[in-house]
């Protein structure tokens, strides 16, 4: 069973709750506890596509010069 976490302040005693789609017709258990400083704040989940984003390859000034290069070649053969 995974654990999902969500950290949230009530305002005027009403806390929105969404879970996951796959937990959808669940039985679930909810406990709240008040956060203290031993609890950190949720990591982003979009922070591993983040990661792998920002760590994968880019292209050089001269790949995207010889990417344009080449489409303009291949459009111009397209239109004939």
């Amino acid at each position: 069973m995974q654990s999902y976490t969500v950290i949230q302040t009530p305002q005027a005693g009403v806390l929105t709750l969404v879970v996951p789609r796959e937990l959808d017709g669940k039985r679930l258990l909810v406990t709240i506890t008040e956060n203290t400083s031993e609890h950190e704040p949720p990591t982003n989940p979009n922070a591993q596509l983040l990661s792998i984003l920002l760590s994968a390859p880019t292209l050089s000034e001269e790949d995207t010069q010889g990417f344009t290069e080449a489409r303009t070649h291949l459009n111009q053969w397209r239109s004939v």
